[in-house]
């Protein structure tokens, strides 16, 4: 019966998460149509080139010490003053380096000018520092939060977030604001998801000696093993729209980022899985058992192919429906560069629902490599062959790095973990 109770909560878990998944996704559709219709292509270029660098500052900022977080609170699950001692000197930690980070970067401003086409819009890029500083202390809430197992309450609030930047982005509208504050989008609404978060999480800010010397240390420790790992992970998404804002104009990276989000939605659902995944794959390998967690592994890769793959298809067939809607871009040059962006992702997916295993197996400096290894491959191919085959070229070197992962994966796994996947 407790088992049956456990399975159902598990279900329930799944099902929240991959709601707020949707809510977001479809947000993100949503900008991103909305953008085009009351904007324009350039418009939509210069706030996917900022999200970029949001994305990029973040990881930076945020050093890995979420990575941190997220082992340790899934150690202490049961320990109260443990767990409060995480939260809080991983806070204070990620506060005061990512703050002095942001500091650094708005006085360096003009270093990423050659990403925009005019100084008007690296407004756009000024902006997001707030939002960035917030979404940092977010994401080790969030991955506190994960590592705890309260995966409904996580899903809720992840789903919060989409609900929030849409609040936020038609008030903009109705203010009739210029293209360059839609960036506010991101920092209003972590601003409000950070003081909601806090609330929630209030109780364990204030056990005995909190802040210990020990706790920073050892985030310090294991984020700066993980750090790598975790910020190539996530630039490497955002690599191919980088290189394309260096050699070609905010007009075109605009089409490229709207096509690709499609993609980067499609390679956010294995994302989800890795967040319910993630405490028993830390659990199974604490306790020693290799073939549970073997057996777990290739059931979790087994059962994300079995959905992924025809879901991917669709979508590819599916896709001209949506240009349907928005006739201002080519249907044949679209459809080309999402079916090439696809493959890839659609290969890796089984494999990127745990992803994060050499994280979760204490192997930080492994995850590294892996991501490593992969960004090198992505950012050569993008800068071999964007100046030869433009938006094209970014799609195949894109495609191709997570078709490369699935080989990494099963090599690492094998030599570090000693299992096979």
């Amino acid at each position: 019966m407790k088992s049956h109770s456990k399975n159902n909560s598990d279900n329930i878990a799944t099902i929240l998460n991959i709601g707020s998944f949707g809510i977001n996704a479809v947000v993100g559709l949503l900008l991103n149509f909305l953008i085009i219709e009351f904007y324009n292509s350039e418009s939509l270029g210069v706030f996917n080139i900022s999200y970029a660098i949001y994305i990029f500052l973040s990881q930076a900022c945020v050093f890995g010490v979420h990575n941190s977080v997220l082992k340790h609170s899934s150690d202490y699950t049961t320990d109260k003053i443990k767990l409060g001692h995480v939260l809080s000197s991983s806070i204070l930690l990620v506060g005061t380096w990512g703050g002095g980070v942001l500091i650094l970067c708005f006085f360096l401003e003009d270093l990423f000018m050659p990403f925009y086409d005019s100084k008007k819009s690296l407004l756009s890029f000024q902006i997001i520092l707030p939002g960035v500083f917030f979404f940092i202390l977010n994401k080790v809430q969030f991955s506190f939060i994960n590592g705890i197992g309260r995966l409904k309450t996580f899903a809720v609030f992840l789903g919060l977030r989409g609900i929030l930047m849409f609040v936020v982005f038609v008030v903009l509208l109705r203010l009739e604001m210029a293209s360059e504050f839609l960036s506010l989008v991101f920092v209003v609404a972590e601003l409000v998801l950070f003081l909601i978060l806090g609330l929630y999480l209030i109780r364990f800010y204030f056990q005995k000696k909190s802040l210990q010397l020990d706790w920073i240390k050892k985030h310090i420790s294991f984020g700066g093993q993980s750090f790598l790992g975790s910020f190539l992970m996530d630039v490497t998404s955002k690599t191919d729209i980088l290189v394309l804002g260096l050699f070609v104009s905010d007009p075109l990276v605009g089409l490229y980022s709207f096509i690709s989000f499609f993609m980067e939605g499609f390679n956010q659902i294995p994302m989800v899985l890795r967040s319910i995944t993630s405490p028993k794959i830390n659990h199974l390998y604490r306790i020693g058992k290799l073939s549970s967690l073997e057996g777990y592994l290739k059931g979790i890769i087994k059962k994300s192919y079995f959905g992924f793959i025809p879901f991917g298809l669709v979508c590819i067939l599916c896709f001209p429906l949506i240009i349907y809607l928005s006739p201002q871009i080519d249907l044949t040059l679209s459809w080309g560069i999402i079916t090439v962006l696809l493959i890839g992702p659609i290969i890796e997916s089984g494999y990127s629902s745990v992803q994060m295993v050499f994280n979760q197996c204490g192997f930080p400096k492994t995850q590294s490599l892996f991501a490593l290894f992969a960004f090198l491959w992505n950012l050569s191919f993008n800068f071999l062959l964007i100046p030869i085959w433009g938006i094209y070229g970014a799609a195949i070197a894109t495609s191709s790095a997570f078709i490369l992962k699935v080989f990494l994966m099963k090599y690492l796994t094998r030599q570090k973990i000693g299992i096979s996947i």
